[in-house]
């Protein structure tokens, strides 16, 4: 039997900040299914380091939410608070509601590269075509927000 390590969430989550600031490139499997369709429950993404100035609307960015969990997510938007500090609007794909916003500081790192667990592919997210889709996908999700905050209780939509 191997030796098992057993580490705290935020020893965890040190831990890769850590990794990913030395310049390794993490591979990591997906559990659940907030990202569907993009990202399924198995595949497993590379992550980097990134600095939040270069991140742009669509990235899949791996962050540390309020409870301390590891979240992947795609960025929505990038919002300037009253005093001008940044923060960060993620949201997943299949899931109706945004994330609470974060601070730049709680950013791990950006998804680089999908293998998707049913076959040998890989996505290459800095590809120009993927990047544009992922841009795509992020102003759907806002528009799906949007659509979702005004509309009323009671109100019949036109098919």
């Amino acid at each position: 039997m191997k030796d098992q390590i057993m580490l705290s969430k935020q020893q965890k989550n040190t831990l890769i900040k850590d990794l990913l600031k030395s310049g390794v490139m993490l591979r990591i499997q997906v559990t659940g299914f907030s990202m569907e369709p993009f990202l399924s429950n198995g595949d497993v993404v590379k992550i980097q380091k990134v600095r939040p100035d270069r991140l742009l609307p669509g990235d899949l960015v791996f962050f540390v939410n309020q409870q301390g969990s590891l979240i992947l997510h795609r960025l929505i938007k990038k919002k300037k608070t009253e005093n001008g500090a940044i923060r960060l609007q993620t949201k997943g794909d299949a899931l109706v509601c945004c994330d609470e916003l974060f601070r730049p500081d709680h950013l791990i790192g950006k998804v680089c590269m999908i293998e998707k667990k049913d076959s040998a592919r890989q996505i290459n997210l800095e590809s120009l075509q993927i990047r544009i889709i992922s841009y795509l996908f992020a102003l759907f999700q806002r528009f799906k927000i949007n659509i979702l905050f005004f509309m009323k209780p009671g109100l019949q939509v036109m098919r």
